[in-house]
């Protein structure tokens, strides 16, 4: 999904390009962060530790597909608002096609070395998120271009 500067029901119409064919049109919901029911977490409260030793993630693979052998990317997005609009930034890739069967379980010692932008201190929240990169199964490929 591309970003979205707005929160709440949004009119959405998808058509092709090139073309004056509508293909779709509906209503999307659009949450805020601070809203949006957690659909990943941290059971174990690791992540409130000052320096955990692993952090284990969540998610609900059901979210995404039924499919357990698909394989998700997991990140790690920082979030804040400023005066003119807000702001949402990758930070780093935490994983690549791994299996979508609802649990990962993350080194953050594997992370202190890496070179990050001093920007990541800015940001008020850390967001973890888990896409779907191959839905096992599928004859069709799905693609969004904004």
């Amino acid at each position: 999904m591309p970003p979205v500067y707005a929160a709440g029901y949004v009119d959405l119409m998808v058509e092709v390009q090139g073309s004056n064919d509508l293909h779709w049109k509906g209503k999307f919901l659009i949450e805020t962060p601070f809203t949006a029911p957690a659909h990943v977490d941290f059971p174990n409260n690791e992540h409130l530790e000052v320096d955990p030793e692993k952090l284990y993630i969540w998610w609900d693979h059901q979210n995404l597909t039924f499919t357990f052998d698909s394989r998700v990317d997991i990140n790690l997005w920082g979030y804040r608002e400023n005066t003119i609009t807000p702001e949402l930034y990758h930070i780093d890739t935490l994983a690549t096609s791994v299996s979508n069967d609802g649990s990962y379980t993350v080194s953050p010692k594997d992370y202190r070395n890496k070179k990050l932008s001093n920007k990541i201190l800015e940001f008020e929240i850390g967001l973890i998120t888990v896409n779907l990169t191959s839905a096992i199964g599928s004859n069709s490929e799905m693609q969004f271009t904004p």
